[in-house]
């Protein structure tokens, strides 16, 4: 169903039951999130928003196979393999990158994973026309992969961060359990969000006469694209902002853990 007044109204809603609940858990006695998270000059918060949105990355996934087979017309086996290259990418990177020990390391790759992210979806967002061959294809593939390295890329050092962003083992070991919590919740949210975006894009592209049903999946894929690469562009700010500490001269070691910014 096109998205009209009630995608509106329920994208609203959502939105307020989530300021609600920080609201709520901020005050709480025993928040859900760890009290580190709404801690004034504490990173987690920002460490927990890049989570997500390298989490978000995965969500468009299942979409993959289909636009696969609509717009380039792939076999079942071929359009299955598309929808994991984002986890093939995620998967081949993190080995190597969690052997990155350095501190600048680390903090570079939190950063340069949400870049990552940027290009690969843009890069799959600009590749969508209707009747992909088989060079289109390749070139989503790549693009793809690209994008699951920067999640592979930030992932573990986020969540070493998000462990190393408290003071004492006990909030060592409520930040690092709301690791998973925050996961959680972003699939959640942006799951539905990502779905919208196909929605949207299926919508716009089949509001010319002439579309087909190739060139509206195209439509529909491309701005699914541009949305999540958008949504990494966030990424990028909240891992900037959760590494400001590093760049003034804490490091990501337990002895001197992250907590300037803001």
């Amino acid at each position: 169903m096109p998205p009209g007044l009630g995608t509106a109204v329920a994208i609203l809603a959502g939105a307020a039951l989530i300021l609600g609940f920080v609201l709520l858990d901020r005050r709480a006695s025993a928040p859900v999130l760890p009290a580190l998270t709404y801690r004034r000059g504490n990173a987690l918060k920002w460490i927990y928003l890049t989570l997500g949105i390298a989490s978000a990355g995965a969500m468009l996934e299942v979409f993959l196979p289909r636009f696969g087979q609509q717009i380039a017309g792939l076999p079942e086996l071929p359009a299955g393999l598309l929808g994991a290259t984002v986890s093939v990418g995620w998967s081949f990177v993190q080995i190597f990158s969690v052997s990155i020990e350095s501190d600048r390391g680390r903090r570079r790759a939190m950063v340069l994973g949400p870049v990552l992210m940027v290009l690969g979806f843009g890069a799959y967002a600009l590749l969508q026309f209707a009747c992909a061959g088989t060079g289109a294809v390749w070139g989503w593939a790549a693009a793809l992969v690209l994008a699951g390295s920067g999640i592979g890329l930030a992932f573990p050092h986020l969540s070493v961060a998000a462990l190393r962003s408290a003071a004492t083992p006990e909030e060592s070991a409520k930040a690092a359990a709301g690791v998973s919590l925050a996961q959680l919740i972003s699939n959640a949210v942006c799951s539905a969000l990502i779905g919208v975006l196909v929605a949207l894009g299926s919508a716009l592209g089949s509001a010319d006469p002439t579309a087909t049903a190739a060139s509206a999946a195209a439509t529909s894929a491309a701005v699914m694209g541009a949305g999540v690469a958008a949504l990494a562009l966030v990424g990028v700010g909240t891992a900037l902002r959760a590494t400001r500490s590093g760049r003034s001269g804490s490091t990501l070691s337990p002895a001197q853990p992250l907590g300037s910014a803001r």
